[in-house]
């Protein structure tokens, strides 16, 4: 049996979500060369493929704790439903695909765009510069994945990010990425 990659695994376990609009979303990570960045330059998945390969990292971490929540009470599947989970855990940190970069073997990052932001960022290419439809709980969760330690838009939303913490899709997606990355 041949092993897939993970581009291969992100790109089916995106098809599998049946949400419209994947096939173009997965034209513009391949395009932007999403697949082949690292996920930062020195911490977590610092090497080619790194970004995928976190991205899978979180999203089997979160469909492992989505399960123990449902199995004990903590959520429901319709607070949690499979489809939101997967993209949001894979598409979290889409920001990343032009800001973290290989050059001569060697992680980059563009420090201009980084300052740009994360979780708001990236929420904000996927519907606005990739129309990719998103629900309001995706939307909230791929925004404040990070919490609001390193979300630079906390500053001026502050009642978002409070409403996160109430969203058990938000909590969970938050709660996989710390794990992965730590």
């Amino acid at each position: 049996m041949e092993t897939q990659t993970d581009q291969e695994r992100v790109e089916a376990l995106l098809r599998a979500t049946n949400r419209s609009g994947v096939e173009k979303l997965i034209t513009w990570l391949e395009k932007k060369s999403s697949f082949p960045a690292p996920a930062s330059v020195c911490f977590h998945n610092h090497v080619e493929g790194g970004l995928a390969h976190h991205s899978l990292q979180v999203y089997d971490l979160a469909m492992r704790l989505r399960s123990e929540w449902i199995a004990e009470g903590k959520a429901t599947a319709e607070e949690l439903p499979e489809d939101s989970v997967t993209l949001s855990t894979l598409l979290h940190d889409v920001c990343k695909h032009d800001v973290y970069f290989m050059k001569d073997g060697e992680p980059q990052c563009d420090k201009e765009k980084r300052k740009l932001g994360h979780g708001r960022r990236s929420m904000m290419l996927l519907i606005k510069t990739i129309g990719f439809p998103l629900n309001y709980n995706e939307m909230m969760a791929i925004w404040w994945h990070m919490g609001n330690e390193h979300e630079p838009s906390y500053q001026y939303y502050k009642s978002e990010y409070k409403e996160s913490e109430t969203i058990p899709l938000c909590v969970l997606i938050r709660k996989a990425d710390h794990d992965a990355t730590h």
